[in-house]
């Protein structure tokens, strides 16, 4: 996180993490897990640009063996018709020159190769939760 946020314009983000999921592990690479992560908080710090009160959190949670990674923000959001097409190689929302369409694709990728998903709500004007589910090691 301390990483991402080096060199980077805007606010923090607001970091929650339940108690019981601090010291969960799942078995993933960790440099994939780490660019995962910071593709959808470049997303969703891209997102917000424009926004007078930029909010950006990540979340942390664990229940029933499974350990769940939530990135909200308060962006632009993505038009419905759009929604389903997310995590797709080389589909992307953004201008020209701004993406290349891979940051969803590769997190998605990344967890479903453990055995996890991802999730992704949106609403255009509202902002964006991208949800990255996970087995809990050794569960």
């Amino acid at each position: 996180m301390k990483r991402w946020q080096e060199g980077r314009p805007g606010p923090k983000p607001i970091v929650e993490v339940q108690p019981q999921a601090a010291r969960a592990r799942a078995r993933l690479p960790v440099h994939a897990f780490e660019r995962a992560i910071a593709n959808l908080l470049d997303n969703a710090a891209e997102a917000t640009e424009h926004r007078s009160a930029r909010e950006v959190r990540i979340a942390l949670t664990r229940a029933r063996g499974e350990l769940r990674i939530q990135v909200i923000d308060n962006g632009i959001g993505v038009p419905e018709p759009l929604l389903r097409r997310i995590g797709e190689p080389f589909f992307t929302t953004k201008e020209p020159g701004r993406g290349t369409g891979l940051g969803l694709y590769l997190a998605r990728h990344v967890v479903e190769r453990q055995g996890g998903e991802m999730t992704v709500v949106s609403a255009e004007g509202r902002g964006t939760e991208v949800t990255l589910t996970v087995p809990e090691a050794g569960a």
